[in-house]
């Protein structure tokens, strides 16, 4: 007996002997034919339903309709769920220790180097000022000296040269200052290491991305991009006049798909914080002016004020029109805050038409074969030894 044979067998002997099962299994049984029965009237557009929850919210799932995005807004959604700081893996871990940790030491070295040195001037200065303001005349130091020291000391007099040293001296001991305020501020010494530690590992991974493009189909025509290192801008070629907004675009789908998200700016999360901060400001700024308006005492005017009253002309007819946008004054805070948003901005620089992206790169020769990288005297040399 098959498997076939032996489940109709189970479900006859079910129809006949066992009624409790059979009720169970005919609603179950007419409850699946009425969901595939109205999911056909659903795509039909037919208006006969059976009032069953399944089928409704099948139903209601099917109707949805799905928003439509703009394509300004491509991509958007994605990039925000991106990390917007870089993540290393362990390498990269490993050497931003390595790099942190030969900044901190050769920067000591050079201050404790730097130090010695500068003691020794300074010991040599005590000498000169020592043999200067003994009572002997400056003839007999002349003769101490050599020929050539002669005839620098003939252009300044003994207290000329005394302000020279003692200026020399002043100014040696403020260096020693700040080599021993950047030895002992040990926390300054490490934020500057891994900061520049930082610097360098990311210096290393945008590297990587000087052979990376992307090619998107904008409203406007297709767009390929890449980034520039050095100008710190997106740099795009096309055959067509793209507008910024879609740049952006292209740009999203630049950081998304090669994984570098903090070379993006999000104008939207940049405007809001700007607000907010330039909010909080404003709220500072009123609340000092009011402690200091409290403070100061107020005076009594003798003089009489008189209300002005905005009218044109002799005839007093009030100006009742709104003032043009143009002619609204805008304060300081609002043209520095304008200022920093525009240098938080993306770049985009305009490369040319897509024929002169070189796809295929040169090979520095250079690299690949130290024979190109020698010169004409070491290859005459070369030359000597073979003949």
């Amino acid at each position: 007996m098959d498997e076939k044979t032996f489940f109709f067998t189970g479900l006859l002997f079910i129809f006949m002997y066992r009624a409790d099962l059979r009720s169970i299994l005919i609603n179950r049984l007419t409850h699946i034919l009425n969901y595939y029965l109205n999911t056909i009237l659903l795509f039909l557009k037919n208006d006969v339903f059976f009032d069953v929850t399944e089928i409704e919210e099948f139903e209601s799932k099917v109707l949805e309709e799905k928003p439509v995005i703009k394509y300004e807004d491509k991509f958007l959604s994605e990039i925000r769920k991106l990390d917007k700081e870089f993540q290393f893996d362990e390498r990269e871990k490993e050497l931003l220790v390595e790099k942190e940790t030969s900044f901190y030491q050769t920067t000591q070295n050079n201050c404790k180097n730097k130090i010695e040195e500068i003691k020794n001037r300074l010991c040599d200065i005590e000498v000169e000022l020592f043999t200067l303001e003994k009572d002997n005349s400056i003839e007999e130091v002349k003769e101490e000296q050599e020929e050539e020291d002669i005839k620098e000391e003939e252009e300044f007099t003994k207290e000329e040269k005394i302000e020279m040293l003692t200026n020399d001296k002043s100014r040696l001991y403020l260096e020693i200052e700040k080599m021993n305020e950047i030895l002992f501020n040990e926390k300054d010494l490490l934020d500057k290491a891994k900061e520049f530690a930082l610097n360098f590992v990311i210096n290393l991974r945008l590297e990587k991305l000087l052979n990376c493009f992307t090619i998107e189909m904008t409203p406007q025509g297709n767009v390929l991009m890449t980034y520039d290192i050095k100008k710190g801008s997106f740099k795009y070629y096309s055959d067509h006049t793209i507008p910024y907004r879609y740049l952006e675009v292209v740009g999203r789908k630049y950081v998304k798909q090669f994984n570098c998200r903090p070379l993006y700016v999000d104008m939207e999360e940049e405007l809001l914080f700007a607000e907010k901060r330039w909010e909080k400001e404003r709220k500072e700024k009123e609340e000092e002016k009011k402690e200091i308006q409290s403070n100061i005492p107020e005076k009594k005017n003798v003089f009489a004020k008189f209300k002005s009253y905005n009218k044109e002309g002799i005839n007093g007819r009030v100006h009742v029109g709104v003032p043009p946008k143009n002619s609204i004054p805008n304060t300081k805070e609002q043209e520095n805050e304008k200022i920093l948003l525009k240098e938080k901005a993306n770049r985009y620089t305009y490369e040319g038409k897509l024929v002169k992206f070189i796809f295929l790169k040169k090979v520095d020769r250079k690299v690949v074969n130290k024979k190109y990288n020698i010169s004409f005297n070491d290859f005459k040399k070369i030359h000597k030894t073979i003949s």
